[in-house]
């Protein structure tokens, strides 16, 4: 995103946005009691509404659900659960260029072809991605304070990518080149020229996570502050939760 962000002169992003802070609202539910087990069912849903300045935006959407099960939950002895879930996620950064717009010159067949913008374009990093998700957990409560530290373990789907919207892109060709050879030509390098140009790729790969926190109970409501870190990429979260459970 950086390059691109230089590239096509983005204003407003900075200089560096390879790591930057993410805050998202989400919201949760929980049922469970049935027929007398020991398990109980989540939904939650997470959206993000339009954040930026005047050239650039934030997007983000969480839709996911899950059922958990204790396997152990006795009096004065600490509780430990295991759960599975899915999740969809998606989100982007993107902007629009600050210049008048961009041309590229490339070869095909030993002739130079050149791709204008035409304009100011809008240019943006997107992703989307389906998980499955395992975790066991252990808790044990306190007076008011339940701390607790599990494991996490997520398989995931992907697709990530970059757009750069021209509708009103000019293909320009020399040597008996056609438009159709130059956009034949971008598609066979993982280029989409039909609106602009865009790129993407898609990936299966799994993480293991540790997290952790503690719940103080007030009654009938619930302040719970959790914190998270991915083992194979070294990302880190956090969050707080306030609930009203019976």
């Amino acid at each position: 995103m950086e390059n691109l962000a230089t590239l096509f002169g983005f204003q407003g992003i900075g200089s560096s946005i390879e790591r930057f802070p993410f805050p998202a609202w989400a919201a949760e539910a929980r049922i469970g009691g049935f027929f007398g087990l020991p398990f109980d069912v989540g939904f939650k849903v997470g959206v993000l509404p339009d954040v930026g300045g005047n050239n650039w935006d934030i997007n983000y959407t969480l839709i996911g659900g899950d059922i958990r099960y204790a396997v152990l939950n006795r009096r004065f002895l600490p509780t430990v659960s295991v759960g599975v879930g899915f999740n969809y996620l998606r989100g982007g950064i993107g902007g629009r260029g600050s210049g008048s717009g961009e041309t590229f010159t490339f070869d095909v067949n030993g002739n130079t072809q050149t791709v204008d913008l035409g304009g100011r374009p809008n240019v943006s990093l997107n992703w989307r991605t389906f998980s499955l998700d395992a975790k066991a957990q252990v808790s044990q409560s306190f007076i008011i304070a339940t701390p607790f530290f599990g494991v996490g373990w997520s398989f995931a789907w992907s697709r990530a990518g970059y757009e750069v919207g021209a509708p009103n892109m000019n293909i320009t060709t020399t040597g008996g080149v056609t438009e159709d050879e130059v956009r034949d030509f971008l598609n066979d390098r993982g280029i989409n020229p039909r609106r602009g140009l865009s790129s993407h790729v898609d990936d299966q790969d799994f993480n293991f996570r540790l997290f952790g926190g503690v719940g103080l109970n007030l009654v009938v409501f619930r302040l719970d502050f959790t914190g998270m870190m991915c083992l194979r990429d070294q990302n880190y979260g956090a969050s707080i939760g306030f609930r009203f459970q019976l």
